[in-house]
Order: structure tokens, then C-alpha cells, then sequence
């Protein structure tokens, strides 16, 4: 069985680190009571879990490195675009 849940994204910086269960799916991103959050498919019985790193740039702003385009929110007048760090 599979659910999905809702996770927050935290603006603490441009590299964020999330909890996640292990083989977590990311199905969206998007602002809901104008905070990020990001929904991921899941098996809730999976009790492993393992950290994600994810790239919060706004419009304008450099990536420099191996990330994967997740998708792009709308915070009041700010845009951030979030990338997920891909595994080499």
C-alpha cells in the first residue's frame, strides 16, 4: 500500500536537508497556507528513512552542481525553484 504525505521545505538556506522515507516518490511542490511543502508517494510502513538534499534557487540565482528540477512554488511576490541533489 502506497499514501501520500506532505512534507515541509525549509527556507533556512540554499541546500536543504529533508527526512524521508526510503524510497520516498516526489509528486509535487507547492505552497498551501504560503509555506512551501513538498508531496511524495510513500509506503507508511517503511520505517526506514534517509535525509534528501534539495536546492532552493530563486529566479536568477546559479546551480552549480548534479540537481534535478522538482518544481517551482509562489510565496507572496518570491519564487523559489526547488531541485532535488540526484545521486551519481
Amino acid at each position: 500500500m502506497q499514501v501520500v504525505y506532505k512534507y515541509p521545505i525549509p527556507l533556512m538556506g540554499d541546500v536543504v536537508e529533508i527526512e524521508l522515507p526510503s524510497c520516498a516518490n516526489i509528486l509535487h511542490v507547492a505552497t498551501q497556507n504560503n509555506w512551501p511543502y513538498l508531496w511524495a508517494l510513500i509506503n507508511p510502513h517503511n520505517k526506514t528513512t534517509e535525509f534528501r538534499k534539495f536546492r532552493i534557487a530563486g529566479t536568477g540565482h546559479p546551480i552549480e552542481g548534479n540537481w534535478k528540477y522538482i518544481g517551482t512554488i509562489f510565496q507572496n511576490v518570491l519564487v523559489w525553484h526547488i531541485f532535488e541533489e540526484e545521486q551519481r
